[in-house]
Formats: C-alpha cells, sequence, structure tokens
C-alpha cells in the first residue's frame, strides 16, 4: 500500500492561527504534504468548498475534518489548558466541564467519540498541564502527541515533568494502548523564527489503501504509521505479536525499546527485533534531522 504524509494539528484565523484556511492549506501543498487536518479551538472547519477549489487548481492535498476541542480547569493554585483533538467528526463539538483534570479530558474524549471520530490529547506538558496518570485514567483514548512542534510544548520534558517518549512507555507498561503523533500545531505563516509555532516540524507517515478521510483514519486507528520530525523510513515490517522490521533511508540509530526499556540498538540502515516475553515494543529512529517513532506492537 502507499504512504501519504500528513499533519494531523494546525490552526487558522477562524481561531488564534495568522492565516486563513485557504493560505494554510496551500502552504502544506506546496510543501508537499498528502493531506491535512484544519484543527481550530472549538471551531470544526467543513473542508468541502476549500477541498473543490484545491481539486480545480489541481492540487493534491486530501482535508480531514477535525477540531481542537480546548478546555480548561482551575484549582487553588493554578490553570490547566486542557486541549483534545477530534478526527473525522461530523459537527462542532466544543468544549467541556469537569472537577479534575482527567474528569475534563475523559469528557472531551467521549464527545469526540460519540461522535463518530478519533481521540488524541494535544501537547500534555504544556503548562505542566497533563500528568501520565491523568492519561492512563482515559477511556477510548487512541492517540497522544509524542513530538508537538510549538515553542512551549516541551516534548523532552524539563526538571519537574518526564519527556513524551517517557510518557509513552509508562502508558503502554499500564496497558493503555496508544499510539504517539508528531504534529505542527502550527499558528504562524506569516513569521518566521524558534519564538514561532511555524508548519513543518511534525508529521505522520500513513500506510493506506487510497488518499481518502476513511482510508487515512482506519489506518491512523489500526496503527499503521510513524510519526517524525525528521527521519523518513522506507519499510516498516510488523509480525503481529512477534517482531519489528525497520528500514531507513541512510545511516540511523534505530532504538528498540521493549516495556520501557532499550532492548536493542542499532547503527545502520535495517533494524530487527522481536517481542519475545514483553508486553510492548515500539522503535524509535533517530538522525541528524531527528527523531522517527514507530507505533507499539502488542503482545496478542
Amino acid at each position: 500500500m502507499p504512504w501519504f504524509k500528513g499533519n494531523l494539528h494546525t490552526h487558522t484565523s477562524l481561531s488564534d492561527g495568522d492565516s486563513p484556511p485557504g493560505v494554510v492549506a496551500r502552504w502544506y501543498d506546496d510543501a508537499g504534504y498528502d493531506f491535512l487536518c484544519i484543527s481550530d479551538h472549538n471551531v470544526r472547519f467543513d473542508p468541502v468548498f476549500l477541498q473543490s477549489e484545491l481539486l480545480d487548481e489541481g492540487r493534491r492535498l486530501h482535508l480531514i475534518p477535525g477540531e481542537e476541542l480546548t478546555s480548561w480547569w482551575q484549582d487553588d493554585e493554578r490553570t490547566y489548558a486542557l486541549h483534545v483533538n477530534g478526527y473525522g467528526t461530523s459537527s462542532s463539538l466544543g468544549d467541556v466541564g469537569g472537577e479534575s483534570v482527567p474528569g475534563v479530558l475523559q469528557g472531551l474524549v467521549d464527545r469526540i467519540v460519540e461522535n463518530g471520530g478519533m481521540a488524541s490529547v494535544n501537547h500534555p506538558n504544556f503548562w505542566s498541564s497533563v500528568g501520565w496518570k491523568d492519561l492512563a485514567a482515559l477511556r477510548q483514548l487512541q492517540f497522544f502527541e509524542v513530538y508537538n512542534g510549538h515553542p512551549l510544548s516541551y516534548n523532552d520534558g524539563t526538571d519537574d515533568l518526564p519527556s513524551m517518549d517517557t510518557v509513552w512507555d509508562l502508558l503502554l507498561l499500564q496497558g493503555q494502548r496508544v499510539f504517539g503523533l508528531a504534529v505542527d500545531d502550527a499558528h504562524y505563516f506569516q513569521e518566521w523564527g524558534t519564538e514561532f509555532s511555524n508548519p513543518g516540524r511534525g508529521w505522520v507517515v500513513v500506510e493506506a489503501e487510497e488518499k481518502t478521510s476513511a482510508a487515512l483514519t482506519a489506518s491512523l486507528a489500526a496503527g499503521r504509521f510513524y510519526a517524525s520530525n525528521g527521519p523518513e523510513l522506507s519499510q516498516i515490517e510488523v509480525r503481529s505479536g512477534e517482531s519489528l522490521r525497520i528500514v531507513t533511508y541512510g545511516a540511523s540509530l534505530i532504538e528498540f525499546i521493549a516495556d520501557g526499556e532499550v532492548v536493542e540498538r542499532v547503527e545502520g540502515e535495517i533494524g530487527f527485533c522481536r517481542l519475545r516475553s514483553a508486553s510492548s515494543l515500539r522503535a524509535r529512529v533517530v538522525d541528524p534531522s531527528g527523531t522517527a517513532w514507530v507505533q507499539p506492537l502488542v503482545a496478542m
């Protein structure tokens, strides 16, 4: 099956982005992306008319409907930013109330799933808002962002917060089978710099039968994709319940992680590892351009 490159989290002037949807979509098309989800805050963008315009111009970009459900929860000490992307939803869903961080998150996830969509918790370390135990408590969560291109996302953790890689392992050890996304969370298309959340920083590459919303979201739900902020992979072979084999373009460091521990490191273009007695096995590929994350294989 073919591979399709896409971004699943970006903003326009419909919420807090600096450019209208047409400008944003054409940037991604010009950059060679195959699909895009415009995910504005509590605004579901209906892509029908813009999709027609893109097709009339001979462009290849496919638009997936979505929305960033955005809620805030406050205790006596501070405010928490609780953002959950809904992919493939059919109507605008907005925010929800709740009496705790996981309570609000669960309400957002439930709304998305009940509306026929898939849910992803965004940038957990943004404002130190979502702990790994909050994520582990959620039902029907399918994705979280292992990498978010916003400069305040702290993907690598801080002195007080674990990295998103560590959070992923903790979730898998708790039996939470969740897939990791890499996204832009782009807001700025007119100003550029490390201090701005610009596009082109994080993406997913999905193996799907065709470039349609139904096929792409089905493959995402099945974990047939990898996430990246740099490296490109040539091949991923998964033997369910058995092993992972990865082929990269050019020399890379391929790390296989089983139950939170790096069990094998391979320097080169091909890596192979068996699940053996572990409950989960995933892989991380590192080269000078950044990191790519292969979705976890879990014991049958």
